[in-house]
């Protein structure tokens, strides 16, 4: 617990550079007079950068090895109270975090992805195998030494609990975005014959629900074809939006 009248401090990690949203969250809580800041190994220009197989190679090395032993030591060094939000990226990280903060601090559990049902989905482990079994155990150590668990929507907490049993200390928040961008409120109702333009950005992987956007695309294509009600509009990357535009090509 912080101390009344000592200003609350919290620190995100992930391994990679988040996006612009953190930046948002981050100078936002601050300004509400929290002590905030984001930690992480590999900036997000680095990570887009690396295109060679070597480059990916360690990027890899550095998200699996160097940043948790970063998160590790950081945990066991530091000094008073600290809220220490710990997102799935690298998937382990929490359960490093919870472990060596003990009694010292709070570890909240940022549940960006599910594992080991991310690997799976991937193709790098087996269902049902014996990594899957070992990932499904530390998976649930997880749940359980975190101080909080957060989802980002209710349907991902939903598949957690039908995956893992009831979960402790769950939460549920809306997917975040940087809102200091929109500087003239929320648009006004469409008038006229201008076209509305949906919107997708950010990640789109192997988890996400790619094929009822290509049934959609496909049964209503008249109607995109018409740019006269609707169209929509990618900044996307990941494996799920690579298989999106080699299937609409």
């Amino acid at each position: 617990m912080v101390r009344k009248g000592k200003k609350c401090r919290c620190t995100f990690w992930s391994s990679v550079e988040c996006a612009s949203f953190m930046t948002g969250l981050v100078n936002e809580l601050n300004a509400q007079g929290c002590s905030v800041e984001h930690r992480f190994n590999i900036s997000h220009d680095c990570y887009r950068q690396a295109v060679s197989p070597v480059q990916r190679l360690l990027l890899r090395l550095r998200m699996s090895l160097v940043y948790p032993l970063q998160l590790l030591w950081y945990c066991m060094v530091r000094r008073g109270p600290e809220i220490t939000v710990v997102c799935t990226n690298t998937f382990y990280a929490p359960l490093i975090a919870a472990l060596a903060a003990g009694k010292r601090g709070r570890v909240v559990h940022l549940v960006y992805d599910l594992f080991p049902d991310a690997l799976i989905q991937a193709g790098q482990i087996a269902d049902g195998g014996l990594a899957e079994r070992i990932l499904s155990r530390l998976a649930k150590l997880t749940f359980q030494r975190c101080h909080a668990n957060v989802f980002l929507g209710s349907r991902l907490l939903q598949y957690a609990r039908q995956r893992h049993g009831e979960i402790p200390n769950a939460w549920v928040i809306p997917v975040g975005a940087d809102s200091s961008r929109i500087k003239a409120g929320w648009p006004k109702k469409p008038t006229g014959m201008k076209p509305i333009t949906v919107l997708y950005c950010g990640n789109m992987g192997r988890m996400h629900d790619v094929d009822t956007v290509l049934g959609y695309l496909g049964r209503e294509s008249d109607c995109l074809k018409s740019a006269s009600q609707m169209r929509l509009l990618f900044h996307a990357s990941g494996v799920g939006y690579e298989r999106l535009k080699r299937e609409l090509n």
